[in-house]
């Protein structure tokens, strides 16, 4: 059961600065870059730990979006020594025989959520958390429990060729999956209200715990692809335990059809925007899991864990831009809130996608051996498209919280029309490559809509797509 996101801080931006003080959102790395003005001060000023935590004092923003991306940095940084163990002890055909589960129940985790998780921390301020824990619990164990009984009975067709131990494993997935819909709505909530180093520990607590044990194993010589799948599991685990925190902290739950109804125009939409960007961001997997043999498959996924590096180092602010966005006041800050988050976005991404380009065939010998070095090409073809899915994460986290979820599902459809048609297409004569060309297309393909979307409507304040709810609270 993977998740996105939660949190415990209290709403709003804290206290403002006095007109002609430090801009409460200034983004740290223009801050940096002011400081080296200063000739040799300046560049001690900079590299001072005291200058930093005033930079990181002034915002409580700007202290959540790196908390985050330091912490999904530090997660990464350990799916770094887990990839290579994997990679060298299972080789090319175990590493694929696990992308054929753990990718799979990724995209059916967030299909089954419904979109009710994003919708309840939309709505926080409107209906009380116990009742939005229950109802978007209930919904999920009685309709996404009926969805993973049936393909219970689906997946020994989509594993056939594969090993009984990965048809194992991926029915004790279906098991929990159901779940999701609960655990993620405990975690979005947990977000809206503060994405700091407490959500972040939970967020990231299935791949570190996964990470932790597959790495235990190898060390003690039993990792196998029977055991790594365990590890999985286990790790997927860990945040039903946050669940569990929060609706005992509740102490009053029921569900409620009234809060589904209001619920539901926003759920719906986010629902179809994460199907369809599931559809983009996933499928490639599953269809290649069915087209190339496992081997291609494990030299396809290690392309994919490479390219994401560029959305480790600004995951942050997209994590942390929702709550702030949807609790701001003030029109003109939250603007240049968000363009200054495009800008740092663009320049983190790019810079390192260029850097990965070069280095390709040195990083990927040195990480996970010789036998993968072949997947250059495919990481090489999807960087622009890591690129533009970090972009896509920053306008789809500020559209959200204005209650634009239309124009992101739309974005979203197009995304999974360009998947399905390139796939379809494209796989079977260039395999792997021509799923990475796929997936780079599709995503500036949405980023290119949504920025038209933005040009059209210019200054004017766009209609939202639901009801804006009650106006947040600001102590």
């Amino acid at each position: 059961m993977t998740v996105p996101a939660e949190n415990l801080a209290p709403h709003g931006l804290g206290a403002t600065q006095a007109p002609g003080g430090p801009d409460p959102d200034a983004d740290p790395v223009v801050e940096a870059n002011a400081m080296l003005g200063g000739g040799g001060r300046g560049l001690w000023y900079a590299l001072h730990p005291s200058a930093w935590r005033s930079v990181l004092a002034s915002s409580r923003y700007r202290r959540e979006a790196l908390t985050s991306s330091a912490m999904s940095i530090a997660a990464f940084s350990i799916g770094l020594v887990t990839g290579p163990v994997l990679a060298r002890t299972l080789g090319p055909q175990g590493r694929g025989e696990i992308a054929a589960v753990v990718q799979p129940a990724w995209l059916l985790g967030w299909l089954l959520c419904f979109g009710l998780p994003l919708a309840a921390a939309y709505w926080l301020d409107d209906v009380p958390e116990g009742d939005l824990l229950a109802t978007t619990a209930s919904f999920g164990l009685a309709v996404g429990g009926v969805i993973c009984l049936a393909l219970w009975f689906v997946a020994p067709v989509y594993l056939a060729g594969h090993s009984a131990a990965t048809l194992l494993w991926a029915r004790l997935f279906l098991v929990i999956l159901p779940l999701s819909a609960g655990v993620n709505t405990a975690l979005e909530i947990r977000r809206r209200r503060g994405a700091d180093l407490a959500w972040n520990v939970w967020r990231l607590g299935p791949p570190v715990g996964s990470a932790v044990g597959i790495v235990a194993l190898a060390l003690g010589g039993m990792l196998t692809v029977g055991s790594a799948l365990a590890c999985y599991f286990v790790g997927g685990l860990i945040p039903l335990v946050f669940f569990i925190r929060r609706f005992w902290h509740c102490r009053t739950y029921r569900p409620s059809l009234s809060a589904m109804r209001q619920l539901l125009p926003y759920a719906w939409r986010s629902a179809a925007q994460t199907g369809a960007s599931s559809v983009t961001g996933r499928l490639d997997q599953v269809v290649l899991a069915t087209v190339v043999p496992s081997a291609q498959l494990g030299l396809y996924a290690v392309a994919v864990t490479t390219a994401s590096i560029t959305n480790m180092l600004t995951i942050g602010l997209p994590l942390a831009l929702f709550g702030h966005q949807r609790a701001e006041p003030q029109g003109a800050r939250s603007a240049e809130r968000y363009r200054r988050s495009l800008l740092t976005t663009v320049a983190v991404s790019s810079g390192v996608a260029l850097a990965l380009a070069l280095l390709a065939p040195l990083l990927l010998r040195l990480a996970f051996g010789r036998s993968f070095e072949a997947a250059q090409t495919s990481l090489r073809i999807l960087l622009p498209g890591s690129v533009a899915f970090d972009v896509l994460g920053l306008m789809t986290s500020k559209l959200s919280a204005d209650g634009r979820v239309g124009e992101v599902t739309r974005a979203a459809f197009l995304g999974a029309a360009l998947t399905i048609v390139g796939l379809v297409v494209v796989v079977p004569r260039f395999g792997i490559e021509g799923a990475s060309a796929v997936t780079s297309v599709t995503f500036a393909s949405q980023v290119a809509y949504l920025a038209l979307r933005e040009r059209r409507h210019g200054a004017a304040s766009p209609r939202p797509d639901v009801a804006l709810g009650a106006p947040p609270h600001h102590p």
